[in-house]
């Protein structure tokens, strides 16, 4: 019985930090994402920018 009680209480432990990892990654993820986001449209903005100034000189 305490056998198994130290594998239930390990699977718990194991569970939660496996829990733990998968909440740091989608974190990151989401993080990396946002950034990509920006950065896309930054670039898709600064893009129409120049071409908007390349049209209004050309």
């Amino acid at each position: 019985m305490w056998h198994d009680n130290s594998v239930f209480s390990y699977r718990v432990k194991s569970y939660n930090s496996l829990i733990q990892v998968v909440r740091i990654e989608s974190t990151v993820s989401v993080i990396l994402l946002l950034v990509l986001t920006v950065r896309l449209s930054f670039y898709y903005e600064l893009n129409v920018i120049l071409y908007g100034l390349g049209f209004i000189c050309f």
